[in-house]
């Protein structure tokens, strides 16, 4: 069975600090707010290299680091963003 309430209180959380943007913006972040589901959690920055948005891991959560088998901060990510099996990280949490 998968939880249900802890994506709900990630994604409600993450309505009320962004507004009316696409995303909050990551000073109105503070990852205290859902300290029990951030072991859950991954962080991505965004930067332009030539041209081209490079994205790398700023912070990977505890449970997630398991998941991968290893710690990726500071690592590029190498899955586009839509496509990372996020369906199936929750699973095996």
């Amino acid at each position: 069975m998968i939880e249900h309430r802890l994506p709900t209180r990630l994604t409600d959380y993450w309505d009320r600090i962004r507004g009316a943007n696409v995303v909050p913006a990551i000073d109105v972040f503070n990852h205290n707010a859902i300290e029990d589901l951030w072991q859950k959690c991954f962080q991505v920055s965004v930067h332009i290299q030539n041209g081209i948005h490079v994205y790398t891991y700023d912070f990977i959560g505890n449970d997630l680091e398991d998941i991968f088998g290893k710690n990726l901060e500071g690592q590029k990510v190498k899955a586009k963003l839509g496509f990372l099996p996020a369906k199936e990280m929750i699973v095996q949490m």
